[in-house]
């Protein structure tokens, strides 16, 4: 699955796409670089468990 467009060069939601499996990032020729930063920075399975931690936690009930 992927994203395209300025919401995949959005480095505020790399991290979040990262932990939720999406595997394309298409961007501009001028957001590879700081992407490709950002996620090579970003320890996939650190940011997957935090992301369930979070959505599992008693602040997220309803």
């Amino acid at each position: 699955m992927g994203i395209c467009g300025e919401l995949g060069a959005d480095l505020a939601l790399t991290e979040t796409f990262l932990s939720i499996g999406i595997d394309e990032l298409s961007v501009s020729p001028r957001s590879v670089l700081p992407l490709r930063q950002k996620i090579r920075e970003t320890t996939v399975s650190v940011v997957r468990e935090k992301a369930i931690h979070d959505l599992m936690s008693d602040e997220n009930a309803l």
